[in-house]
Order: C-alpha cells, then structure tokens, then sequence
C-alpha cells in the first residue's frame, strides 16, 4: 500500500503526508503546511510527534526520499567558517602586497641590481683635515656669519693690543713699505693689519683698558683683507685665515667660528659683560694659500660696549 506526500511543514520542513493532521516532527498544524511535489512510498508505522527531533522518522530514512529532499533538510552552513575563509584571504592578501613594495624597495637601492647608477653616484666619505694646519681648499666652511647691527660704541680706541709676535715690515707693489704692528688692528681700516710669521694657532692676542668697561660685542677680520694695488694679488687668500677663536671678559669666555672666504668684519653678540680686558685665543687657522706666505693675520678688531 501507498501514501501520497503533498505537504511540507513551513516550520522544520518535514514530509507531511496525506491523511497527517499535524507535523509529524514539530506538530505544527497542516493548514499551515505548503503544498510540495507528490512522492509515494509504502506505508510505514505511526510517527509519533512525541519521538525526539534527533530521531528520524522511519520513512524519512527509506530510498524513496531524494537527494533534493535531503539537501534541502540539511542545516544552512554557518556563517563562522565563511567569515574564517574571508580572513583567510584578506592575509593572503596583505601578504602578497608586503612582498610587492619589499621587492620594489630593494630593487630601488640595487640590492637586486635595480638604481645602481644613483648609489655609484653617492660621494664617498673622506678622511678630515688634522686640526692645527688644515689647507684652505680641505676645511669645509664654518658657515656664514649673521650680520648683525651695531648695539653699542667702539671701546678699541682706548684699548692697548698685546701681541705674541710681529712680522717684519715688507714692501708692496708699489714699493711703498708695509709694516703689521699690533696698532693695526683698532685703526678702523680693514687693508692694515697685524700680522705674525707662522701658523697662529694656540696663540693669544690682549685688549687692555684703563678702566672697567661694559662689553657686549665682539668680532674680527680672520686675515689680511687688502688687495695689492700694484700686483692685485689678494693677500687674503695667500696667508692663513682664522676659522675659530674665543673670547675672554674674566670668567667669561665665548666661542666664535667665522667664515673662511668672507673678508668682511664677523661680529659676535655676547650678554653684556664687565671688564677691564679682553684675550682673544686663536684656536684654528688654514695653511696658507701660497706658501711663501706662511703668516696669521688680523685685520681688524671690534669691541662695542
């Protein structure tokens, strides 16, 4: 004997067949139920609604239910394991854009035979000058001096210069006769200077007062600023030019780095300071330009109060 199916429950979508009042898994009514494509079997026993969801009913394992009919009772794939393959590949992902912009990086800077002209072109690291006799073309600049305005008056008009040594007088161009007395240096004229034979370097130069003087800027012309009238030739670049001195007002001192190449006066703004005399120790200089003129000069000095 033989039933029709002609209902399936909208709630657990279990077979309901003719003559069943109720689902018989969850007991939902049949009027409830939708209509579903007729199947037959033969007749099994009584389904009890009572019998446990778990278990299923004796038709259902019988060769008449279809593989349709058996996936569509199967559970919906839970959303879990969608969300763990999506992460899955986003780091993959992420993993081949790492690779990408790594290789490209590397192959910029010639590790894997990409940019090497730009890296061959880096100018290689050279050994520095030893202190003390740096030639002028070896010694980097120490930078260009700000020029600043003038604060105060000039004190070096009463001022006595204390040198270590002076050069002989000389002759210029013209024949007339050069002397570089220490005077030289608070005349107010940039083409008269002091001058000493020899690197300078470690040497100290001494600016005395008759009295207490307040003192709140200094500065100096770190070589021979004069230009031969006759010749042309530029003392400046031929004798050694200071690159660093340091000032000292008492317990006071100041350090000062000026510019090789500007023949300029380079001035240097201190906080106001007292005293009665001012050293100027010269710390470095560059070996001369022409070597026949292996002297240190200064050509002018300032001190505002």
């Amino acid at each position: 004997m033989e039933r029709t199916s002609d209902r399936v429950c909208t709630r657990c979508e279990a077979i309901m067949w003719t003559g069943d009042r109720h689902c018989p898994r969850c007991g939902q009514p049949r009027s409830q139920a939708v209509p579903a494509a007729p199947r037959h079997e033969a007749v099994a026993p009584a389904w009890s609604a009572a019998q446990h969801d778990d278990d299923p009913a004796p038709w259902q394992t019988s060769s008449a239910v279809t593989t349709a009919q058996q996936e569509r009772d199967a559970p919906p794939p839970r959303p879990g394991r969608r969300r763990k393959n999506g992460a899955l590949v986003a780091a993959a992902a992420l993993l081949v854009v790492a690779v990408l912009v790594a290789g490209t990086v590397l192959w910029r800077t010639g590790a894997l035979g990409g940019d090497t002209e730009s890296a061959a072109a880096a100018p290689a690291p050279t050994a520095s000058e030893p202190a003390g006799d740096p030639t002028p073309a070896d010694e980097p600049s120490e930078g260009a001096v700000e020029r600043l305005p003038t604060t105060g008056d000039s004190l070096v008009e009463d001022a006595r210069a204390q040198v270590p040594s002076t050069s002989d007088d000389a002759t210029d161009g013209n024949g007339d006769t050069t002397s570089y007395e220490a005077a030289n240096m608070l005349d107010g004229d940039p083409e008269t200077t002091w001058r000493m034979d020899g690197d300078g370097s470690g040497e100290s130069v001494t600016f005395t007062f008759d009295g207490e003087r307040t003192i709140s800027q200094l500065g100096l012309i770190n070589g021979y600023a004069k230009t031969d009238p006759a010749s042309g030739a530029d003392r400046y670049a031929q004798t050694r030019r200071i690159t660093r001195v340091t000032w000292t007002i008492g317990a006071d001192s100041f350090e000062q780095r000026l510019d090789d190449g500007d023949q300029g006066l380079q001035p240097l703004a201190i906080r106001p300071v007292k005293g009665d005399e001012v050293t100027l120790e010269i710390d470095r200089v560059t070996r001369p330009g022409d070597s026949s003129f292996n002297q240190t000069a200064i050509s002018e000095v300032e001190i505002l109060g």
